[in-house]
């Protein structure tokens, strides 16, 4: 068990976890309101998915699975390659994984024609929304051209 205890915001929401064994186990969920969820035993995060936001539950995992995401360098974590376009939020499938990301216009468009071509029509989806919150595309800039 490890003795750190994280805690995530998003949208208003914050949870309390730390890692037991290589599972994320959530302490609690604060949600704007003021009210705060604690389920005994502190369940994984699978078990807590209806209990916070589905970006605050991205961003956990992102967070778990990123070691040292917080010391890297602002531009790699969290900007767009290009400011001044719009993020698209883009469901990525491989095999029987489900991935999101935040990518910029440009990026989106050109990752979905190569990740269609590689791995079929159905592996990559816009969700309509805002994109705020989640983890960028991978190597984002390398897909700025074609």
């Amino acid at each position: 068990m490890s003795d750190e205890t994280h805690t995530t915001e998003r949208d208003g929401v914050a949870a309390t976890w730390f890692i037991d064994s290589g599972v994320i186990r959530v302490v609690s969920v604060q949600h704007q309101d003021g009210t705060t969820i604690q389920r005994p035993g502190a369940p994984s995060l699978g078990e807590c998915f209806g209990l916070m936001p589905r970006t605050l539950w991205d961003r956990i995992r992102y967070e778990y699975e990123s070691p040292g995401y917080e010391t890297w360098p602002r531009s790699i974590a969290s900007e767009s390659p290009r400011p001044d376009e719009r993020d698209i939020h883009l469901s990525v499938r491989l095999h029987d994984a489900r991935m999101d990301f935040a990518a910029c216009f440009t990026a989106a468009l050109v990752f979905m024609q190569d990740w269609q071509t590689h791995h079929g029509p159905d592996a990559v989806a816009i969700v309509p929304g805002d994109a705020a919150g989640l983890p960028r595309l991978p190597n984002e800039r390398l897909y700025l051209e074609p």
